[in-house]
């Protein structure tokens, strides 16, 4: 559960009791707008990384979650009233998801991957017989 405070922040509450857990202010369109922009800058950078590396920083980004899984897992539970074996998928699907594309990160592409010509394989017939 989540309220926003005269302030600007967003406050995050515990479903049963309402004890706050936490606050984050929210952005402003301009504060979106800078991020977008630090982003569009990095990501050249980001992709001439190479796989390797990149799939180290995603593996080690699992790593980090699954050593706090538990953390993460009571915080669904107490904000959202998750229950305990749900919390558990997400966050464990989560960290898959991130080795996933460490994988792929360094798997050689498929030949109509990312970049490659992206024009149809087969156009299709109707056939009117």
């Amino acid at each position: 559960m989540s309220t926003v405070t005269e302030a600007g922040l967003l406050t995050s509450r515990e479903i049963i009791t309402g004890d706050e857990l936490g606050s984050v202010p929210l952005a402003t369109s301009g504060a979106v707008l800078s991020a977008a922009r630090r982003a569009a800058a990095a990501a050249p950078r980001w992709a001439a990384t190479p796989a390797a590396e990149r799939a180290a920083i995603l593996s080690r980004a699992a790593d980090l979650l699954l050593e706090r899984a538990q953390e993460a897992q009571d915080l669904l539970v107490r904000e959202g009233g998750s229950i305990t074996g749900k919390a558990f998928y997400e966050v464990h699907a989560g960290a898959a998801e991130l080795r996933h594309a460490a994988e792929l990160a360094t798997a050689p592409q498929a030949p109509h991957g990312p970049g490659s010509d992206p024009a149809p394989v087969a156009s299709p017939e109707r056939r009117t017989s």
